[in-house]
């Protein structure tokens, strides 16, 4: 848990460094955007509801990058096929003084507070069916977009996750009660791509 949030806290903090060096265009208020993310391979649109508030939707066919250790399998990656989508809600609230810095806030490239819906599709590890997982998230983000069409878009917060239950199914698990216990939890997230509006 220390580790995954120093980790976090490392990559906000580089990342906020290097954005500090970025192109100079303007806006007044926030705007619909269309992005196409890599990595985790999906779309989202941000539509505007307000000079400072935002509706993003998501699309994605993966969720999650898996790396670990140990004696008895050695190194281990995974980049399981999760299909996803998501809800969030943004306030953005440092637009007016970027702008008056002279700083970049074109396409939506501020700090926000924002609270998410999120539902997946992973496999179960017993009987690898596909069961929907479903969270709720508030976090702190940083948003940035580029003249030459990369953005760059990250955060961390508080998720919560929802109980799951199930009946598994299969030769071995059949008929057997399967249940996760909600919890709540540190969470973060880094999305990169390119935005697909008119220049």
């Amino acid at each position: 848990m220390m580790k995954r949030l120093a980790f976090s806290l490392i990559v906000i903090a580089f990342t906020c460094t290097l954005l500090k060096a970025q192109d100079s265009l303007y806006s007044k208020q926030t705007v619909n955007v269309l992005r196409l993310q890599f990595v985790f391979w999906g779309v989202n649109y941000e539509k505007k509801v307000g000079r400072k508030q935002t509706i993003q939707g998501s699309l994605n066919l993966f969720e999650q990058i898996n790396f670990s250790y140990s004696s008895s399998f050695g190194y281990r990656f995974t980049y399981p096929f999760t299909p996803s989508t998501g809800l969030q809600y943004r306030l953005y609230h440092n637009l007016k003084r970027r702008s008056s810095l002279g700083k970049n806030i074109s396409l939506n490239s501020g700090d926000y507070f924002a609270g998410g819906y999120r539902i997946s599709l992973p496999v179960n590890m017993y009987d690898n069916i596909r069961r929907p997982e479903q969270s709720l998230a508030f976090y702190y983000g940083i948003q940035r977009n580029f003249k030459k069409r990369f953005y760059i878009d990250l955060g961390a917060g508080v998720v919560y996750r929802f109980r799951q239950e199930a009946t598994l199914t299969g030769p071995i698990w059949d008929g057997v009660r399967y249940s996760v216990a909600d919890k709540v939890s540190f969470g973060s997230f880094l999305n990169f791509g390119i935005w697909l509006n008119k220049r």
